[in-house]
């Protein structure tokens, strides 16, 4: 009998976020609650559970294989390459006032910084060539919850005018 595995894209155990390919115990059972379940053998995870029911909101979130597939390196970029897609459609959001502020975090190096000043800087191209004032602010490195307010707070101001 051969093991069957499954591709979790966007799925939560215990409060914890699951993405990954994990051998299939279970198949998917909707729940009452909404969304779906499905049970997988997580013990070669992070998790080290022999028996993970991982809920995920929609039944694409989950795609059955026959064997065990390793991401080629197409697959990767495609997915960061969406990922990054998704950080650029916020800051243009947050250019129309449909978001009224962004906080981007995640580890060093990956890009983050460089993607969101690409398309503010596009957008402000105009504003600089007019003399006019930017309307965006960067503030780099760490800060704590109440500095974040506090820069916020003193920002607000000069939104609301």
């Amino acid at each position: 009998m051969t093991t069957q595995y499954v591709q979790i894209e966007n799925g939560t155990y215990r409060g914890k976020d699951v993405r990954g390919v994990f051998p299939l115990i279970a198949e998917l059972k909707e729940s009452a609650k909404g969304g779906y379940f499905i049970t997988v053998d997580g013990k070669d995870s992070e998790f080290e559970n022999a028996k993970m029911r991982v809920r995920v909101d929609y039944e694409d979130d989950v795609m059955l294989m026959d064997e065990q597939h390793e991401e080629t390196e197409e697959e990767a970029i495609n997915r960061i390459a969406e990922r990054f897609e998704i950080l650029d459609d916020m800051t243009a959001a947050a250019i129309d006032g449909v978001v009224r502020g962004m906080v981007v975090s995640g580890p060093p190096g990956v890009g983050k910084t460089y993607g969101v000043e690409q398309v503010l800087e596009k957008d402000s191209l105009f504003d600089k060539m007019a003399s006019r004032p930017i309307r965006h602010t960067f503030i780099k490195g760490a800060m704590s919850a109440i500095g974040l307010y506090s820069m916020l707070f003193n920002y607000s101001s000069k939104i609301m005018l």
